[in-house]
């Protein structure tokens, strides 16, 4: 399908997504805000355009070529439409659309100018009785930058159908990714609650080739249950399910091998997780507020020749500060084991730390000063790869090499955002940015990026 196809075909969608909403919440008592249309135009710089190494070195046509750090600057307008809907018992319902277009001052060697990218993001919370209250939301998002980073040794071949008929040395990288939440909760005594809920999320590339390996799936049931005890303290259980599927290469030959065969590499993850839960409401009013959880894990791999695994897993600690005088923030640890961000591992164990602090600097909220800031290490294990995966590409013939010889590497990277916003008045704000990462790995590129920019908003309704 064509980019042109896919863009238009937002339209209906949206129009139909409109209607529905329209018949679903009108009705008396119901509150109809008027359409909200605005436009952002922004500019931002970086200064690692394709978030490669000081030393990055690629094969072209078999020839060694050294990857240099590149600049660039984007330009990019976005006007939102979107429509709010509150009806008279709590229900809400918003759905928002957003296609930006961007220009690249550097775009990479032989690389589009300008790309486009569409967001469509659909919200409801609607109340099935004094007690019962269900919400979705759902957000898919088209683009058609960059998604697509090479390995070390990743031999650029001109008859590839990754290139176009020019040999031209990029990729038509073009994905859409939609993830859709829901749940469902219900009071059962002022002071029981049970939550259950599900997640499912996709991403698909245009690009063959790229779908063979980067096509994921994602699915996640969930079930909780809180008791209140004090006016303090809560404790409970909870259940998770999540299983995970990446592309596993099938479609299409990378290099010859043995029999000319094209192996299957799994890396597919389910997992299942039990545990205990408690929150601690420091003020008695939810505004300052700590909580805790963790679990045991059960692993299962696509891979015959991994073995399942069962750990320690899904651990949490957070601090939240919902609002103390004009400041609000959270700090929160989390560990365990997950499915593998990194080709070809099927499994990853994820320590995090994060952090997030909102000061309103007047009382009428006007001027705001952000920080985020999220510390990362991650732990792949090669015994976590499918052995196929070793036997015919120089991708990953230095497997061992990359993670030190003992099979175990690391990726460990820095997050940092400072951000500002003032609203200048009701339909024009303005924001500014700064953000730098870190990161050094031993399976996939290390790389630094600072990134910086500014943004202005106006709200037409």
């Amino acid at each position: 399908m064509s980019s042109f196809i896919k863009q238009a075909s937002m339209i209906p969608a949206i129009a139909v997504g409109v209607a529905l909403s329209t018949i679903a919440f009108g009705g008396e008592g119901d509150k109809i805000s008027p359409l909200g249309l605005s436009l952002t135009i922004g500019v931002k710089q970086t200064d690692n355009r394709d978030a490669v190494s000081d030393d990055h070195v690629i094969l072209v046509r078999g020839v060694e070529e050294r990857v240099e750090k590149e600049d660039d600057t984007e330009l990019w307008i976005t006007p939102t439409i979107s429509l709010r809907h509150e009806m008279g018992d709590g229900s809400r319902f918003l759905i928002s659309y957003s296609p930006s277009y961007t220009e690249y001052d550097n775009p990479r060697e032989n690389g589009m100018e300008n790309e486009w990218t569409h967001s469509l993001r659909a919200d409801a919370d609607l109340y099935l009785g004094p007690r019962t209250k269900f919400s979705l939301s759902d957000n898919y998002w088209w683009s058609g930058q960059k998604d697509w980073y090479y390995g070390e040794e990743f031999e650029l071949d001109p008859g590839d159908s990754a290139f176009d008929d020019d040999d031209d040395l990029t990729r038509n990288d073009d994905f859409y990714n939609n993830r859709l939440d829901t749940s469902l909760t219900r009071t059962l005594t002022a002071d029981d609650t049970v939550r259950v809920g599900a997640q499912w999320r996709v991403k698909r590339y245009d690009d063959d080739e790229l779908a063979a390996y980067g096509d994921e799936d994602e699915y996640v049931f969930f079930a909780d249950f809180m008791k209140r005890t004090t006016r303090h303290f809560s404790y409970g259980v909870f259940a998770e399910y999540t299983a995970f599927d990446r592309s596993n290469g099938e479609g299409f030959e990378p290099e010859p091998i043995a029999g000319n065969e094209t192996p299957r590499v799994d890396t597919g993850v389910e997992y299942a997780t039990g545990g205990f839960q408690f929150e601690y409401d420091v003020s008695g009013n939810g505004n300052v507020l700590f909580s805790a959880r963790t679990g045991y894990k059960f692993v299962w791999y696509e891979a015959e020749d991994i073995e399942d695994d069962e750990t320690i897993g899904d651990s949490r600690a957070e601090f939240v500060l919902y609002k103390y005088e004009r400041t609000s923030g959270r700090l929160g640890l989390k560990y365990g084991r997950e499915f593998g961000e990194v080709y070809p591992y099927s499994s990853q164990d994820n320590t995090t730390l994060y952090a997030n602090l909102t000061r309103l600097v007047d009382r009428k909220g006007d001027l705001r000063l952000m920080a985020d800031a999220e510390y990362r290490m991650r732990t792949y294990d090669v015994e976590d790869v499918d052995p196929d995966a070793e036997d015919y590409s120089s991708y990953f013939a230095d497997l061992w090499e990359k993670t030190g010889g003992d099979g175990k590497g690391d990726r460990d990277s820095v997050w940092l955002r400072l951000s500002a916003s003032y609203r200048w008045s009701q339909k024009l704000s303005a924001s500014v940015f700064y953000t730098y990462e870190d990161v050094e790995s031993d399976v996939d590129m290390s790389y630094t990026e600072n990134t910086m920019g500014l943004s202005a908003t106006y709200r037409f309704l």
